[in-house]
Protein backbone atom coordinates (compact mmCIF):
# COMPACT_ATOMS: atom_id res chain seq x y z
CA UNK A 1 0.00 0.00 0.00
CA UNK A 2 1.07 3.48 -1.04
CA UNK A 3 2.55 5.38 2.08
CA UNK A 4 2.11 9.09 2.88
CA UNK A 5 3.93 11.98 1.15
CA UNK A 6 5.27 12.97 4.80
CA UNK A 7 6.30 9.48 5.92
CA UNK A 8 8.46 8.86 2.68
CA UNK A 9 10.18 12.01 2.93
CA UNK A 10 11.12 11.51 6.78
CA UNK A 11 12.20 7.42 5.88
CA UNK A 12 14.09 9.20 3.42
CA UNK A 13 15.96 11.62 5.33
CA UNK A 14 16.31 9.02 7.80
CA UNK A 15 18.05 6.58 5.46
CA UNK A 16 19.84 8.75 4.39
CA UNK A 17 22.69 8.46 7.20
CA UNK A 18 22.71 4.76 7.05
CA UNK A 19 23.60 4.51 3.45
CA UNK A 20 27.75 4.21 2.90
CA UNK A 21 29.55 7.33 1.91
CA UNK A 22 32.91 7.80 1.18
CA UNK A 23 34.50 7.94 4.45
CA UNK A 24 36.28 11.41 3.73
CA UNK A 25 32.66 12.59 2.79
CA UNK A 26 29.71 13.59 5.22
CA UNK A 27 26.66 14.20 4.50
CA UNK A 28 25.92 17.90 2.79
CA UNK A 29 23.74 20.73 4.24
CA UNK A 30 20.90 21.73 1.83
CA UNK A 31 21.08 23.84 -0.96
CA UNK A 32 19.55 27.64 -0.05
CA UNK A 33 16.35 29.42 -1.84
CA UNK A 34 18.37 31.53 -3.39
CA UNK A 35 21.05 29.22 -4.63
CA UNK A 36 17.90 27.00 -5.95
CA UNK A 37 16.24 30.10 -7.48
CA UNK A 38 19.18 31.03 -8.87
CA UNK A 39 19.35 27.56 -10.87
CA UNK A 40 16.09 27.51 -11.88
CA UNK A 41 16.45 31.26 -13.46
CA UNK A 42 19.91 29.66 -15.00
CA UNK A 43 18.38 26.18 -16.53
CA UNK A 44 15.11 27.92 -17.34
CA UNK A 45 13.55 25.35 -15.81
CA UNK A 46 11.06 25.67 -12.65
CA UNK A 47 11.63 23.11 -10.16
CA UNK A 48 8.63 20.95 -8.95
CA UNK A 49 8.38 21.43 -4.93
CA UNK A 50 9.27 18.20 -4.19
CA UNK A 51 12.81 18.93 -5.33
CA UNK A 52 13.15 22.07 -3.91
CA UNK A 53 12.31 20.31 -0.52
CA UNK A 54 14.66 17.41 -1.35
CA UNK A 55 17.15 20.03 -2.32
CA UNK A 56 16.69 22.17 0.82
CA UNK A 57 17.53 18.76 2.78
CA UNK A 58 20.82 17.90 1.22
CA UNK A 59 22.02 19.24 -1.81
CA UNK A 60 24.52 17.02 -3.82
CA UNK A 61 25.55 14.24 -1.25
CA UNK A 62 27.68 11.14 -2.49
CA UNK A 63 25.71 8.76 -1.82
CA UNK A 64 24.17 5.54 -3.79
CA UNK A 65 25.93 4.53 -6.51
CA UNK A 66 26.63 7.72 -8.51
CA UNK A 67 25.79 10.23 -6.01
CA UNK A 68 22.84 12.33 -5.78
CA UNK A 69 22.53 15.50 -8.20
CA UNK A 70 23.35 19.07 -6.55
CA UNK A 71 23.52 22.90 -7.08
CA UNK A 72 27.53 24.14 -7.56
CA UNK A 73 28.78 21.13 -5.63
CA UNK A 74 32.37 20.08 -6.30
CA UNK A 75 32.16 16.81 -8.18
CA UNK A 76 31.78 17.39 -11.87
CA UNK A 77 29.12 14.16 -12.16
CA UNK A 78 27.24 15.39 -9.44
CA UNK A 79 26.88 19.11 -10.49
CA UNK A 80 23.56 20.22 -11.83
CA UNK A 81 25.16 22.52 -14.44
CA UNK A 82 27.78 20.61 -15.51
CA UNK A 83 25.38 17.85 -16.24
CA UNK A 84 23.28 19.84 -18.33
CA UNK A 85 26.23 20.93 -20.16
CA UNK A 86 27.08 17.43 -21.14
CA UNK A 87 23.20 17.03 -21.85
CA UNK A 88 21.79 20.26 -23.09
CA UNK A 89 19.13 18.37 -24.62
CA UNK A 90 17.43 17.40 -21.32
CA UNK A 91 17.54 21.63 -20.03
CA UNK A 92 15.36 21.46 -23.69
CA UNK A 93 12.89 18.77 -22.16
CA UNK A 94 12.44 19.88 -18.49
CA UNK A 95 14.71 16.82 -17.14
CA UNK A 96 16.56 17.98 -14.36
CA UNK A 97 19.24 15.19 -13.52
CA UNK A 98 18.92 14.02 -9.37
CA UNK A 99 21.21 11.18 -9.86
CA UNK A 100 24.11 8.72 -11.18
CA UNK A 101 23.72 5.32 -11.70
CA UNK A 102 27.81 4.88 -11.06
CA UNK A 103 28.21 3.88 -14.71
CA UNK A 104 27.67 7.68 -16.23
CA UNK A 105 23.83 7.38 -16.75
CA UNK A 106 21.50 9.64 -15.21
CA UNK A 107 18.12 9.39 -13.36
CA UNK A 108 15.85 12.54 -14.40
CA UNK A 109 12.85 14.32 -12.95
CA UNK A 110 10.62 15.04 -16.10
CA UNK A 111 8.91 18.47 -15.54
CA UNK A 112 6.67 18.92 -18.51
CA UNK A 113 3.86 16.42 -17.87
CA UNK A 114 5.03 14.74 -21.23
CA UNK A 115 4.23 11.03 -19.50
CA UNK A 116 1.58 12.47 -17.80
CA UNK A 117 0.13 14.72 -14.65
CA UNK A 118 2.96 14.71 -12.31
CA UNK A 119 7.02 14.46 -12.10
CA UNK A 120 8.17 11.36 -12.40
CA UNK A 121 11.43 10.40 -12.12
CA UNK A 122 13.06 8.22 -15.03
CA UNK A 123 16.26 6.68 -15.86
CA UNK A 124 18.18 7.72 -19.16
CA UNK A 125 20.55 5.09 -20.38
CA UNK A 126 23.40 7.78 -21.41
CA UNK A 127 24.99 5.08 -23.67
CA UNK A 128 22.11 3.53 -25.29
CA UNK A 129 20.02 6.64 -26.20
CA UNK A 130 20.72 9.48 -24.24
CA UNK A 131 17.41 11.24 -25.47
CA UNK A 132 15.14 9.13 -24.62
CA UNK A 133 14.43 7.16 -21.30
CA UNK A 134 15.20 3.66 -21.15
CA UNK A 135 12.15 3.31 -18.34
CA UNK A 136 10.23 5.34 -15.34
CA UNK A 137 11.45 4.62 -12.11
CA UNK A 138 9.08 6.24 -9.87
CA UNK A 139 6.29 9.03 -9.41
CA UNK A 140 8.05 11.37 -8.10
CA UNK A 141 11.69 12.37 -6.22
CA UNK A 142 10.38 11.11 -2.91
CA UNK A 143 9.51 7.38 -4.14
CA UNK A 144 12.48 7.34 -6.10
CA UNK A 145 15.14 8.17 -3.17
CA UNK A 146 13.68 5.86 -0.82
CA UNK A 147 13.97 2.97 -3.50
CA UNK A 148 17.32 4.14 -4.53
CA UNK A 149 18.45 4.60 -0.85
CA UNK A 150 16.72 1.16 0.61
CA UNK A 151 18.54 -0.39 -2.59
CA UNK A 152 21.91 0.46 -1.46
CA UNK A 153 21.16 -0.98 1.81
CA UNK A 154 20.25 -4.15 0.70
CA UNK A 155 16.52 -3.91 1.48
CA UNK A 156 15.48 -3.57 -2.29
CA UNK A 157 15.02 -5.32 -5.12
CA UNK A 158 13.85 -2.01 -7.19
CA UNK A 159 13.22 -1.13 -9.79
CA UNK A 160 12.87 -4.56 -10.94
CA UNK A 161 10.47 -5.97 -9.15
CA UNK A 162 7.36 -5.34 -9.97
CA UNK A 163 4.88 -6.05 -7.32
CA UNK A 164 7.69 -4.52 -4.60
CA UNK A 165 7.20 -1.51 -6.80
CA UNK A 166 3.57 -0.78 -7.75
CA UNK A 167 2.84 -1.86 -3.87
CA UNK A 168 4.94 1.18 -2.59
CA UNK A 169 4.56 3.46 -5.65
CA UNK A 170 1.19 2.83 -7.66
CA UNK A 171 1.32 5.79 -9.59
CA UNK A 172 3.94 4.88 -10.88
CA UNK A 173 1.83 2.82 -13.26
CA UNK A 174 -0.41 5.94 -14.60
CA UNK A 175 2.53 7.52 -16.55
CA UNK A 176 2.29 7.27 -20.28
CA UNK A 177 4.66 6.62 -23.76
CA UNK A 178 7.70 5.27 -20.76
CA UNK A 179 8.61 1.91 -20.42
CA UNK A 180 8.04 0.46 -16.55
CA UNK A 181 11.60 -1.14 -15.58
CA UNK A 182 9.92 -5.07 -15.70
CA UNK A 183 8.76 -3.95 -19.28
CA UNK A 184 12.16 -2.67 -20.39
Amino acid sequence: MSESPLKIKDEVLALMSTVPAPPEGSLPAGASNAAIQDAESNCGIRFPQKLKEWLLASNGACIGPGGLVGIDVARDSQDLRAVFDNYPQWNDRGWIPVAGDGCGSYYVVATKNEFGSGEPVLFVDVHETPDEPAFIVASDIWFFLKFLLSKELGKSHWPFKEAEVLDLDPSIASFKNVRLPWNA
